[in-house]
């Protein structure tokens, strides 16, 4: 095993060392595979796609290779073939320089290291970018970045996504500073694209590095990967180099740069062409939910339960989570991952996939079950918070809905949380979610546990399952902090208002879903085809509303969430005899109607006048 480590760490190292090394060989047939000693000679997986049938080791690809195996069939259209820069651009010997360009274009039959073009992926138009690391190790030439830019300018007037399939060893030194300021005219070349709200999606094969990684692979909406792929802006020469150990190559492969939220997704090449038709399927939503009959509908009425009874059923180790209800209720799913910033939390997972046939972005908090305890009981670090933040964005982008599912018993808390901005992450997410375009839907499934809930719950229509919880802390910890252990939870958990049906007599959410009579854990199909139905259903009143109808919802609905007095007259009389505030679920919280304080006035206020404050805005 160590001697086959050996071996694959050898290739990698040597694909990636200077330009001159490159031969064709890299690219013709092997005997026998470097990493396993398989013989791949007879093998069609890797006579069609270079992927060892033994250890899945993935081989490199010519440009012209790599689109085969990604269109379909006979549908590809090469454009901008014949582009050439006017005048001298190397900033060494030129003659050294053309010989160099020369025998590589008669070596691999191209004219510079990249193919732009257009072709259809299952059935969607698509404009294709492809850089060939047989040319020069795929580096970007002043071609290269001319190339790109009128790729990005042609997808964009015919409004075609793009996907752009990358293998680069690094910058054309060869063009000095000329070489370094392509990424600038790539990077606004994208930001014009961007704007028509249409998707990149990169795909990062062995090797990806330097220029073409710091700006075309780093600005795409969603970034794919080749298994054991080396990833990252240095090269695998220079982290050698700096750390003196072949072995530390792990730290910029792809499995690395995943699990460090750099990356959504490491997908096989046999499995390439099936995903990115699926996404660009899903990032080009053409249908919206309509009614066939809309008819009117009242709140079903649901039995009444004991608030520590819906805690202990919320706190279920069998009741589904958030992927549980993903997989039933959504099609096509899609899972992004990564906050591209500092890592992946599991505790957060989001995707795209299709909801009665129209794409939704879908994000949920994650607990785990009694098997599974890497996702941290849902309680959602600032990584997740972040990624959260990245999906919104994405979904508005693509206008698409977005739905999240509640889950959770509260921030992930402590020292690590604190320096990596837990404050700020839930500011930023419910500040993002709070002013996003497209619909939005916040369905508590679980625990509604805290700020961590609410950072996903600044939703168009809120809804409740109906043993779910929503309080702002555990009702063991208000007992703690407020009565010193002396209530018991369960009188506790009364008080705190903390079932369905408390919420929405507060008004803190729209609607219930009802659950089975035995509750969601014994009849977790029954409970998501409810749950399906209650949102199908919301989805399609509010996605009939114009964005300004929406956003103007939105804010009413958050900022009239209590009801309050505003008292006019002498303040130094409130001074003397302050108001008596009292309210009722202090004492008797059955009694509580609504989110309404009860202000009583004192007898030496009697003569000041008391002024109901209400909202004088008009009506949609």
């Amino acid at each position: 095993m160590v001697q086959k480590l050996s071996n694959l760490l050898r290739f990698l190292l040597s694909s990636s060392e200077s330009q001159s090394q490159i031969h064709q060989a890299d690219i013709d047939l092997r005997e026998a595979c470097l990493v396993c000693g398989i013989v791949l000679i007879d093998s069609p997986l890797y006579k069609q796609l270079r992927v060892c049938p033994g250890c899945k080791f993935h081989y490199g690809l010519s440009a012209r290779d790599r689109i085969e195996s990604l269109i379909d069939p006979g549908s590809f259209k090469e454009i901008n073939r014949s582009i050439a820069s006017i005048g001298s651009i190397s900033t060494s010997s030129e003659s050294t320089y053309i010989a160099r360009l020369s025998a590589d274009q008669k070596r691999t039959g191209l004219y510079e290291a990249i193919v732009t073009g257009v072709c259809s992926i299952g059935g969607s138009p698509t404009t294709l970018i492809v850089l060939d690391f047989g040319f020069m190790g795929g580096s970007i030439s002043a071609v290269v970045g001319e190339k790109v830019a009128l790729a990005f300018e042609h997808a964009s007037k015919r409004k075609l996504p793009i996907v752009a399939v990358l293998t680069s060893g690094g910058s054309r030194v060869h063009e000095g500073l000329l070489s370094l300021l392509q990424m600038g005219k790539i990077t606004v070349s994208y930001e014009r694209f961007s704007e028509k709200k249409l998707p990149l999606i990169s795909v990062l094969a062995n090797p990806t590095t330097g220029q073409a990684f710091a700006s075309l692979a780093n600005l795409a909406d969603i970034t794919l990967a080749e298994p054991g792929a080396i990833i990252g802006f240095s090269t695998a020469r220079t982290i050698k180099e700096s750390v003196g150990k072949s072995n530390d190559l792990a730290i910029n492969n792809a499995e690395s740069q995943l699990s460090n939220g750099m990356l959504d997704s490491i997908i096989d090449r046999t499995e390439l062409n099936e995903t990115l038709a699926t996404l660009l399927d899903l990032t080009n939503p053409e249908f919206r939910l309509s009614y066939r009959k809309k008819t009117k509908r009242n709140q079903t009425p649901l039995p009444k339960q004991r608030a520590w009874q819906s805690v202990g059923l919320a706190r279920h180790t069998k009741r589904p989570t958030s992927i549980d209800y993903i997989n039933r209720i959504v099609l096509n799913f899609f899972e992004l991952k990564g906050d591209r910033a500092s890592g992946e939390d599991p505790a957060i997972v989001g995707g795209l996939g299709h909801l009665g046939g129209q794409t939704v972005m879908i994000i949920g908090q994650e607990r785990g079950n009694e098997n599974n305890d890497n996702v941290n009981d849902g309680m959602t670090s600032p990584a997740g918070f972040r990624k959260a933040v990245r999906l919104m964005k994405l979904a508005d982008k693509f206008e698409i809905p977005v739905i999240t599912l509640i889950d959770t018993p509260g921030p992930n808390q402590g020292s690590q949380s604190e320096m990596e901005g837990l404050g700020h992450s839930i500011a930023t997410t419910m500040s993002i979610m709070a002013s996003l375009n497209v619909p939005t839907i916040a369905a508590i499934i679980g625990q509604g546990g805290s700020e961590g809930a609410l950072a996903l719950g600044i939703a168009d229509r809120v809804l409740m399952m109906q043993n779910a919880i929503y309080t702002a802390m555990a009702p063991e910890e208000a007992a703690d902090i407020m009565f010193g252990k002396s209530t018991s939870n369960e009188e506790v958990a009364e008080s705190l208002r903390l079932t369905a049906a408390d919420c929405l007599e507060l008004n803190m959410v729209d609607e219930i879903v009802g659950e089975p009579i035995t509750a969601a854990h014994e009849s977790p199909d029954a409970a998501a085809r409810q749950l399906r139905r209650i949102i199908l259903i919301n989805l399609t009143d509010i996605g009939n509303w114009s964005s300004f109808r929406r956003s103007r919802r939105r804010y009413r609905k958050f900022r009239q969430i209590g009801e309050f007095t505003k008292i006019m007259g002498a303040q130094h009389e409130l001074q003397k005899s302050p108001i008596n505030y009292t309210d009722a679920s202090m004492s008797n919280p059955s009694k509580v109607s609504g989110s309404k304080f009860h202000f009583q006035e004192t007898d030496s206020l009697e003569k000041i006048d008391v002024q109901r404050h209400t909202d004088q805005r008009p009506e949609d």
